[in-house]
């Protein structure tokens, strides 16, 4: 089940008519006055300083029942965001130029290959001003099969000492060359895709497969948004490591 929790906060909308700031007829001394306010000039021809930051947060309540280190973990990470965006607009001196409030939205999807091994892709989107906003994406897989839950990181999955990026970015990179057809950039994806494993911290292991989640220009352009692969476990077998071996068995 979804909870959406939303939150609007409103950190100032002031109408400057100081006298000799801002009049009907605006001159440009006065839209420079207002810009240096961080301002612009509303359809009334006032100086108009707005601002504010919206939550839009999908939560993932059935899924952060499995176990409370789950909850804690999901909740870390959405108090994390929240924070971060809100410091950034006091940073700013609670103001949006353009008049258009900053944006934090973030939406889940969640993947299982067992009982005791579960994924959830957190897709954000950040508007912080500008012609766009940022999109995001960030992932935790989850081993509940011990005493200890624990966070999953590649090194828990795949046998480094074979350098398993060898094998594994051509796969990567010959999928997202098929996905973008005639628009793909070759020397951006083997930029994106090489074989520093941080290119891969995005992942999640959905039933028979390991999908790889690449953030919004690493391996294409923003219109591209942010593409992934899935390589089958069992393709990449040879690379596991115990207890994970019997993944692609």
């Amino acid at each position: 089940m979804r909870k959406v929790l939303k939150t609007w906060m409103v950190l100032g909308l002031l109408l400057l008519s100081v006298a000799g700031l801002v009049a009907q007829d605006t001159s440009p001394t006065d839209d420079e006055r207002c810009l240096d306010k961080d301002g612009f000039i509303n359809e009334d021809g006032n100086c108009q300083v707005s601002g504010g930051v919206t939550f839009t947060i999908q939560y993932p309540s059935d899924f952060v029942l499995q176990d409370a280190f789950i909850e804690q973990t999901v909740d870390d990470y959405i108090d994390l965001q929240k924070s971060s965006i809100f410091q950034q607009f006091v940073d700013i001196n609670y103001a949006t130029p353009s008049g258009n409030p900053w944006e934090l939205y973030l939406d889940y999807e969640t993947f299982a290959f067992s009982e005791d091994v579960v994924s959830i892709k957190f897709a954000g989107y950040q508007y912080t001003g500008g012609a766009h906003g940022q999109p995001y994406i960030r992932t935790f897989t989850f081993d509940l099969s011990g005493d200890t839950p624990r966070i999953l990181t590649l090194n828990d999955l795949l046998q480094e000492e074979f350098n398993p990026w060898l094998t594994i970015q051509p796969m990567v990179r010959d999928q997202l060359v098929e996905q973008f057809g005639e628009n793909a950039d070759v020397t951006w994806i083997d930029q994106g895709t090489g074989e520093d494993p941080s290119n891969y911290a995005s992942f999640a292991i959905d039933g028979d497969a390991i999908v790889f989640y690449f953030q919004a220009y690493q391996v294409a352009p923003y219109v591209a948004g942010m593409p992934s692969v899935r390589i089958p476990l069992a393709d990449i077998n040879s690379l596991l490591k115990p207890p994970f071996l019997e993944m692609g068995s």
